[in-house]
């Protein structure tokens, strides 16, 4: 049987995934009764085009998401000190230690929000 706080956990994760689910559920239940509808209405040429349309409405708008995921990194990416190339003195002056340039060659740190120059 399922342990207690496991079972706890199932449940509030379930209560905040229930409304999600069931708008799912109304989505995909939508399509498939538009595409229900147009072929059993409109014919085979109608339900053709409303799959070509359906299908690259759906492939914008994934491709549009990418893009808009990708622009976090990359202003992150354009506001990171690397401190690798400073000094022990600079890097006291932004709050680090000088034992710590190695790691932070992997793991920029960020010590205020000037772009970098080009």
């Amino acid at each position: 049987m399922l342990s207690h706080p496991f079972r706890r956990e199932l449940s509030a994760t379930l209560r905040l995934a229930g409304p999600l689910i069931l708008a799912q559920l109304a989505q995909i239940a939508t399509s498939f009764v538009d595409t229900l509808m147009i072929g059993r209405w409109l014919g085979p040429e109608a339900l053709a085009a409303g799959v070509l349309g359906s299908t690259v409405f759906f492939t914008t708008t994934v491709v549009g998401i990418g893009f808009v995921i990708a622009v976090g990194p990359t202003v992150a990416q354009a506001f990171v000190l690397d401190t690798s190339r400073l000094g022990p003195v600079s890097l006291a002056e932004a709050g680090l230690d000088a034992s710590d340039t190695s790691a932070s060659d992997h793991l920029p740190v960020v010590v205020d929000l000037v772009p970098m120059s080009r």
